[in-house]
């Protein structure tokens, strides 16, 4: 990604070292304007069982499940908003269905698209 961006003369704070998103926050405190992200969606197997089960960026929601980092994304993504901040990601096709049924937490990313996105 900093090539991506050195290239075409954009600068930006991606951390000290590179690193894992989920696993090394280098910006727990970030409150950002505006998120532009292409996350590696549909991510298998992200977390073990025990891990990350009461980080703060799921924010009181459901915590995300460790087959499938979609859910973690979106909301990482909300937590590093500014009050008023906005984002905007890509998300693969079929990533909101998981196996052959849309599950609840696919709703549920729904729902907070729509607070975050209409309001």
């Amino acid at each position: 990604m900093s090539g991506y961006l050195a290239i075409r003369g954009i600068s930006g704070n991606l951390g000290d070292v590179a690193g894992d998103t989920f696993f090394k926050d280098q910006h727990p405190d970030l409150k950002a304007d505006y998120i532009m992200a292409n996350p590696p969606f549909n991510q298998k197997q992200w977390r073990a069982d025990n891990e990350l089960t009461d980080d703060p960026r799921w924010g009181g929601y459901t915590v995300p499940p460790t087959g499938n980092a979609n859910y973690a994304w979106i909301l990482h993504m909300l937590s590093k908003l500014s009050e008023s901040g906005t984002a905007g990601f890509v998300m693969a096709n079929g990533s909101m269905i998981i196996g052959s049924c849309f599950s609840v937490c696919n709703i549920k990313i729904w729902l907070l698209c729509f607070l975050y996105f209409v309001r």
